[in-house]
């Protein structure tokens, strides 16, 4: 469903252009840019909900679009985070550190479209297959988007249905038995081009550099969008999504304490499975959209949107209890815990808003307003939990993990969760004589969480439940230099109410909050060819739940009293010459405001770098033949060291840098690429996230062959 279409009236004149857009916005933009391969996508609606150029809005907001998700192979959104400055990848599936803020409940930090309800859960990784382009919004956005963290948002806008004829195919093959199939098919069904559609359809299958995992994705998304006139539309999206894995959740290799107590983060044992080849993991998502755009005038529009998302979430898995902080400098023997997990989370999000424009050319307003309601939560929460068999580290003996043969204990989890959200905001971007643009907007959002045992064997007999009431406030301003330089303020705030928030866990909790103090300079330079922004940023984050620390039972939580996160980014991106190019560089530093028992005030917090870089460069051999071309890309990121927690300032993973390279040839309707990954087989940890022993290794050195066919 597109997020193009808050504006005006739909157009069917731009061929091979996505519809469900209008005239005036990014989509007609877009499609030149893929026809000319460039890297740079000049406007987005992700930040206000109004097609604006990002020169002129006031937030941070990086755009990773088709081509160079094209030119990467990128086929999940981990594939991604090397072009998105200050986003560090701290394991193999969803858990992102923006800003310095650990995201893990996928829900809260990833949209489809601009509206809440994404079909991925915590252990998938996000499918590339439908996508049209990443936006990444950097701070809080809850004023816009309801629940979120302070970190923020990434925007997949998915591909909608084209006018035109537009078929694709490809093919790849990598390292460690990769197998990858797609096609994307679009274009009109009816000669009046009333009716067209979009259909994508994905396959990959991988094993792992890890022994025994393996990774399968199925993805269907058939899109469809109907045009009753220019002034109104109704389009319908499906998605279903089929994940089996063994490891749904990959513990990690082994990191032991060194006798003066730092970590031999070189001799970690990254080959060792503490999991079993008898785990299993399947997830099977939907998600089903519809939306209706109606234009009463060209200056009064009207969205509604309705989504429904459910998950069948079923894995069984064996893991060490080494939690925590154990600073072991030998270990022979590692004791295991088995889980057994029945999850069937659901989303329902309804919402409607306007668009409104009015004034005269030197004080012109577009006024949005909306509601949103959402449900969400779990129909069924079965969570099994009890010891396995020890195993020897150095010659690791599976034979006796077998889930048919483990006792139903007499006390597990087995509890269903709700929640209800109602949101009623505003938005009102002010253009002052050319020069000033003053937004100003405000959310209200109404929460009720509540927590039900489903059987007398739930470990907790208690009917939980947390009501919050919150005003989110979004102020920014934005001063035109020129056509090509802006200066920019903003303060922004994020609320996320808490999922883990039983009596029996220590709740309940006070939600988290977020408030932010941005301000930034954007030009466009080189012609308006490559888009720089420098933003510089101020952070305080509340009430953010981690495990207790005295409790050996791992289900405890406490709150943590106060973050603060400070940071400048500079982003660069776009085309110098025949040179594509996305960098940036990123200095954060998020510490402990207060004391407490996770760590003292001032210092560092967890799986936070100092510094983050990337640069990805492609260069287009000159070629008088437009259809036959060869080109070469290269580029790479550097993550500085992290603290795996701060309770625990001891445990710092070390600095790395990876470098990538690529050769493309195109060649009229085919392509070839070859890319590299991690040239120099670095040898690194992803992120802490388990304990002070067990981390998620980095993926050494790589390949990937495609080959595309395309018709347009």
């Amino acid at each position: 469903m597109a997020l193009l279409i808050f504006n005006t009236a739909f157009s069917q004149n731009n061929k091979g252009n996505s519809v469900d857009s209008p005239t005036n916005v990014l989509d007609s933009v877009l499609v030149k840019s893929y026809l000319k391969k460039i890297y740079f996508t000049k406007s987005s609606t992700a930040g206000i909900r109004l097609s604006l150029p990002l020169i002129e809005t006031p937030q941070s907001i990086q755009v990773i679009n088709h081509e160079i998700i094209k030119d990467q192979q990128a086929q999940n959104l981990n594939d991604l985070t090397k072009n998105l400055t200050g986003v560090i990848n701290n394991n193999s599936y969803t858990s992102y550190t923006m800003r310095g803020f650990t995201n893990y409940y996928p829900n809260s930090f990833i949209i489809f479209d601009g509206f809440m309800g994404n079909m991925y859960q915590w252990s998938q990784m996000v499918q590339l297959y439908n996508i049209d382009k990443v936006e990444m919004i950097a701070g809080p956005a809850s004023a816009l988007y309801s629940v979120g963290t302070p970190g923020g948002v990434m925007n997949m806008v998915t591909k909608k249905p084209l006018d035109e004829k537009q078929y694709s195919f490809t093919i790849t093959t990598g390292s460690w038995n990769l197998f990858d199939v797609s096609a994307d098919l679009g274009g009109a069904i009816d000669k009046h081009k009333k009716l067209l559609y979009r259909f994508n359809i994905g396959y990959n299958t991988a094993n792992s550099f890890r022994p025994y995992q393996f990774n399968r994705n199925l993805l269907i998304a058939p899109s469809l969008v109907y045009n009753f006139s220019d002034k109104t539309n109704i389009s319908l999206d499906l998605v279903n999504n089929d994940n089996h894995t063994r490891f749904a959740y990959d513990r990690g290799g082994l990191v032991f304490m060194n006798p003066d107590s730092t970590y031999n983060f070189n001799g970690a044992l990254s080959s060792f499975v503490h999991n079993s080849p008898s785990d299993f993991g399947h997830i099977n998502s939907n998600s089903i959209t519809l939306k209706f755009n109606h234009a009463f005038t060209s200056n009064f529009r009207l969205t509604y949107l309705s989504r429904f998302v459910n998950n069948h979430f079923d894995m069984g898995e064996h893991y060490g209890t080494m939690y925590g902080d154990h600073y072991l400098t030998h270990l022979d023997t590692l004791e295991r815990r088995y889980d057994k997990w029945l999850y069937t989370p659901y989303n329902l999000q309804n919402s409607i808003f306007t668009t409104f424009d009015f004034g005269k050319s030197n004080f012109k307003n577009s006024l949005i307003t909306g509601i949103d309601y959402q449900l969400y939560g779990a129909t069924k929460n079965q969570y099994i939990d009890d010891v396995a068999a020890p195993i020897s580290i150095s010659n690791p003996d599976y034979s006796k993990d077998d889930f048919t043969k483990y006792p139903v204990p007499d006390q597990y989890e087995n509890d269903r969760q709700d929640t209800k959200q109602l949101g009623l905001y505003f938005q009102d971007l002010i253009s002052i004589k050319e020069k000033f643009k003053l937004l100003l907007s405000g959310r209200y959002e109404h929460f009720l969480w509540i927590n039900k045992p489903l059987s007398s064997a739930n470990w907790s007999q208690t009917n939980d439940s947390s009501v919050a009431n919150v005003f989110l406030p979004r102020i920014g301003l934005v001063y035109t230099l020129d056509k090509s330089n802006t200066l920019y303020g903003s303060y922004c705030e994020s609320f996320n109410p808490q999922y883990d928030n039983t009596r029996g866990s220590g709740g309940p909790f006070p939600p988290q909050k977020g408030k932010q103090i941005e301000l930034g300079f954007k030009a466009q330079i080189v012609e308006g060819k490559l888009f720089t922004t420098l933003a510089l940023y101020h952070i305080d984050y509340i009430n953010v739940l981690k495990s207790d620390p005295t409790d050996p039972s791992g289900k405890k939580q406490i709150a943590v009293p106060g973050l603060s996160s400070r940071g400048i980014e500079l982003i660069a991106q776009g085309n110098l010459g025949d040179f594509n190019i996305i960098g940036g560089y990123a200095y954060n530093r998020v510490v402990f405001s207060a004391n407490s028992p996770l760590g003292v005030k001032g210092g560092r917090y967890d799986n936070a770098a100092n510094h983050v870089a990337n640069i990805w460069i492609k260069y287009v051999l000159p070629n008088k033949s437009n259809s036959n071309k060869w080109s070469i890309s290269f580029g790479g990121k550097y993550i500085g060291d992290r603290v795996g927690s701060g309770f625990n300032q001891h445990f710092l993973m070390p600095a790395y840098a990876l470098f990538d390279a690529a050769i493309g040839y195109s060649m009229q309707d085919f392509s070839f690429d070859l890319i590299g990954n991690n040239l120099f087989n670095q040898k690194y940890v992803l992120g802490a996230y388990y304990s002070d022993l067990q981390v998620p290794m980095g993926t050494p050195l790589n390949w990937k062959f495609s080959i595309r066919y395309s018709i347009k």
